[in-house]
């Protein structure tokens, strides 16, 4: 387990260099292009584990589909579910039979589709005078938070994939070219039928929260819990019928072997107090620094879209810990939001105490995530064991 506090160490220092301007631009950028490579080649060579659903994703390819020829490819039993996965999926079994292959191309879209997401929103931009952004580099801070929280993707499974790619669709909220945005959260749409809920992200993006807003939204909160949780996700799940009611349903969620994160359950009060005591640690962030970053337009958006995923993991992790995991196409902002705290401290005295408390709660993340499952504890790989 300790090349994962290796990582952490290496993104530590750089991030000192980086949030105190020791080292260059161009030379942070370089370094966080070796990292995403580095987390694409772990991510591609693991094998035979129990993270990221590794052995029910190697099962479909090995065991549960046929193609014996090039028109096989786009024999896809769910057309309406998730097509775009599973005709990549096909031809990778057709054309290689490999499945590191597979793991190879989910690693791209997931870590790599991150890093250039990453890339535009540590860039400053000016879109019809309006301010996104801001000249502060931050790109190394956002690759430590997403190692700390979530490994860096290198367990990557389709809802990974379909959040990157919502994530760069954040570029054409900027600018606000609707078809781009719609394309891209279709194109993710082809990878999780969950990231259709991202298209709110277009019409929330510019909102001004204020009192009145904040309330109709608590006011809003327990009226759904008052109506029930369940029963409004049921009737979804009805309505949609098919492959959608499994999948949203409790019970589609509940696999034989998979540990009970029922909201009553031990575990699952565990994962809704880390779950619930990190969104709030964020939710202070937000109002401590809304206004000292208010002219920054792409930090109140940030923020606004952090705010549905506050609001959808508040409602949805009473009823489901893996229903909740919706709420990640707006939570991974944390990524984004946490690095403002270095614009706001001037004087080098307190960006140094800003580091010293953003490290030590980063390092205390990766601990519970690393600590959090067995398969944490060992890599293996197509090469043996770390």
């Amino acid at each position: 387990m300790i090349w994962y506090w290796l990582i952490f160490a290496s993104l530590v220092v750089l991030t000192l260099c980086e949030q105190f301007k020791i080292l260059s631009k161009k030379a942070l950028y370089m370094f966080s292009s070796i990292y995403t490579i580095l987390w694409i080649f772990i991510s591609t060579i693991r094998w035979n584990g129990t993270l990221g659903d590794w052995q029910g994703y190697y099962d479909v390819f090995e065991r549960y589909i046929s193609v014996n020829s090039f028109s096989d490819i786009f024999n896809v039993e769910y057309w309406f579910f998730e097509p775009g996965y599973y005709l990549i999926l096909r031809a990778i079994k057709y054309f290689t039979g490999n499945y590191t292959v597979l793991l190879f191309f989910m690693a791209i879209v997931g870590i790599g589709g991150f890093y250039h997401s990453a890339k535009y929103l540590d860039t400053q931009r000016n879109i019809k005078n309006v301010n996104y952004g801001n000249t502060n580099s931050s790109i190394i801070l956002v690759l430590l938070v997403f190692w700390c929280t979530s490994c860096g993707n290198i367990y990557v499974v389709r809802t990974n994939m379909a959040t990157a790619i919502c994530l760069y669709s954040i570029r054409y909220i900027e600018e606000k070219n609707i078809k781009k945005f719609v394309l891209m959260v279709w194109i993710a749409f082809l990878f999780h039928f969950t990231s259709i809920i991202f298209l709110v992200a277009y019409f929330v993006y510019y909102m001004k929260f204020n009192i009145k807003k904040l309330i109709g939204g608590i006011i809003g909160l327990m009226a759904v819990n008052v109506i029930g949780v369940g029963r409004i996700i049921h009737g979804v799940a009805t309505l949609l019928g098919g492959r959608f009611a499994e999948k949203i349903s409790s019970d589609g969620y509940q696999d034989v072997g998979v540990i009970n994160y029922d909201y009553s359950s031990v575990p699952g009060i565990m994962a809704l107090t880390k779950a619930m005591a990190n969104t709030t640690l964020i939710l202070i962030l937000i109002l401590f620094c809304y206004k000292k970053v208010r002219n920054d337009s792409r930090f109140n958006g940030l923020s606004n879209l952090y705010l549905v995923g506050a609001a959808l993991q508040c409602v949805l992790l009473t009823y489901n810990m893996q229903v909740a995991r919706i709420a990640i196409y707006f939570i991974v902002l944390q990524c984004f939001l946490i690095p403002y705290l270095f614009i706001i401290f001037k004087k080098k005295q307190n960006k140094l105490i800003v580091f010293v408390v953003i490290i030590c709660y980063m390092a205390v993340k990766l601990y519970a995530l690393t600590n959090s499952a067995p398969g944490y504890s060992n890599l293996q790989t197509i090469f043996g064991y770390t």
